[in-house]
């Protein structure tokens, strides 16, 4: 028998030497060969299946192993990939020959139309420059081409989009019923036409009360820029439905106006703002019979600043009282009853700074008498004004919450008196009185001239006492301290006085012979 299994080097007597060895080589196939296979052949006999050539596969036909180049599978399962060998030669077929996939492409048996129920167009074809559209379960169909720049696909109610040709210069699309597909090319009317190069212009189409052509359009240009007409207070070019005397406008050249009612309200002109027609601009407010011209602010129940003055430049830093660059607030001076309080701030010395230019001066030493800075103060009187009751200050100066100085309606100063100021009993208080005089003079002054011995004499005890700062290092120019000044006539009589009655007791002591 062929291919049966036996013993290597078999002998007249089978001893189990002769059947088992130490390498496993005691057996062997009658034309053994490297890749056979083992197998039974019957449920009594053992034969090898000699190896196949390559990429051939192991099948089993009516039980026994046979090699096969085109094995028939009722069902393939894997977890990994499958690769076709050969991109045009090897060819991998479904049951029936329903399905197969050959080299790179999967294609239906008999044809190479994949239905749309299996993933497929349903199309053998595409038409150069077409487009296929879905019709249900069905094959795609094919519509007529797009190769046309401007061509427009549209429905004509077939359920198979049409082709419409792209229409002419300055045309619109518009609807149109009669079309089969509901719409139609046709000149403009109303609408977005050309106009100039690059522009688009927008008309009135005649109807509804509006007037078409000529001037009365909008235009966009190419770079968005809208034009429009310059329009009047009482066709503003801008307006609201309903009201349209009501919008903005252009009155002449570098001109943009604010109409309401059909009236010119507000104007912007040349980097200026105006009020139309002598009226005053009001905020917050309707009504001001006080003012012709001008502004008007209503604060209405607000208790803080109604107008604030701020600068990049001012970091001030005092964030507790305003904001930092804030440096001029106006606040009413009491929340309920008004009046005006101005807080000014500043990072330097000067906080206010008054620069008054007159083109006359008034030198008259009277009640009815003037000057380039003037005060003046009244007193309520029923609806009206009157003078200041007899006593009432006039003007106050305080530092922080303390009243220093005080004009009151007669004409009277009052002052703080305290002074830390000490004494001149030490000096001859009428020596220093006739420094002060001589260092007020002017230079040159007969009174300074023979006097300055007195100058030598007191001018440092004078300074160092605060009655007067010579300002050497500056310009030269004596300031007296009034309120020093004061306290030195005081105790320059007080002097005198003492001086007086020391020698009014001498005297009588001699008189009466003591």
């Amino acid at each position: 028998m062929a291919n049966e299994f036996q013993h290597k080097d078999p002998g007249t007597t089978l001893t189990q030497a002769e059947y088992i060895t130490t390498d496993g080589t005691g057996h062997i196939f009658d034309c053994q060969a490297t890749g056979d296979i083992l197998y039974a052949s019957s449920a009594t006999v053992l034969k090898n299946l000699a190896k196949a050539a390559d990429n051939t596969i192991l099948t089993l036909s009516s039980c026994i192993p046979a090699w096969t180049a085109t094995p028939t599978l009722t069902t393939l399962t894997t977890t990994g990939n499958i690769e076709l060998g050969h991109a045009c030669q090897n060819t991998l077929s479904g049951s029936g020959g329903v399905l197969s996939i050959q080299g790179n492409r999967i294609f239906h048996a008999g044809g190479t139309d994949i239905p749309v129920a299996d993933g497929g167009t349903g199309a053998s074809t595409l038409t150069a420059n077409g487009i296929l559209v879905g019709n249900g379960t069905s094959a795609i169909q094919a519509t007529a081409t797009m190769a046309t720049k401007g061509h427009l696909m549209i429905g004509d109610g077939s359920g198979v989009p049409t082709m419409l040709a792209v229409g002419n210069n300055c045309l619109v699309l518009t609807a149109c019923s009669s079309e089969a597909t509901g719409v139609k090319w046709a000149s403009a009317g109303g609408g977005v036409t050309s106009g100039s190069v690059d522009n688009a212009v927008l008309r009135a189409d005649g109807t509804g009360g509006s007037t078409s052509q000529g001037g009365s359009c909008v235009t966009i240009s190419d770079c968005g820029v809208v034009l429009v007409p310059a329009g009047s207070a009482g066709s503003p070019s801008y307006s609201f439905t309903g009201r349209t005397n009501d919008g903005i406008y252009s009155s002449a050249d570098d001109s943009v106006d604010i109409t309401s009612g059909g009236t010119q309200r507000l104007r912007v002109y040349g980097g200026n703002v105006f009020t139309a027609n002598g009226t005053s601009l009001k905020i917050c407010e309707t009504a001001d019979g006080d003012t012709s011209v001008g502004i008007t602010i209503n604060q209405q129940a607000n208790d803080n600043s109604i107008f604030t003055l701020k600068s990049s430049d001012v970091a001030h830093g005092m964030t507790d009282q305003f904001e930092t660059d804030t440096y001029y607030a106006l606040w009413k001076a009491n929340c309920s009853a008004g009046g005006i309080m101005h807080e000014v701030a500043s990072e330097g010395g000067t906080v206010v700074n008054h620069q008054l230019y007159g083109s006359e001066d008034d030198s008259t030493r009277s009640t009815s008498g003037n000057g380039a800075y003037s005060i003046i103060a009244y007193g309520r009187s029923g609806t009206g004004v009157a003078a200041k009751g007899n006593g009432s200050n006039l003007f106050v100066l305080k530092d922080a919450g303390d009243t220093r100085y005080i004009v009151d309606v007669c004409g009277n100063v009052y002052y703080d008196g305290t002074t830390n100021a000490s004494n001149w009993d030490e000096h001859c208080d009428v020596g220093l009185l006739t420094a002060t005089r001589a260092i007020t003079m002017p230079e040159g002054a007969d009174f300074k001239h023979r006097f300055s011995s007195f100058i030598d004499e007191y001018a440092c005890a004078l300074e160092a006492t605060g009655v007067v700062t010579l300002n050497r290092d500056t310009d030269s120019i004596p300031f007296v301290n009034t309120k020093a000044l004061n306290g030195l006539i005081i105790d320059s009589i007080r002097q005198v006085h003492n001086e007086l009655q020391e020698v009014k007791s001498q005297l009588k002591a001699l008189s009466e012979g003591k």
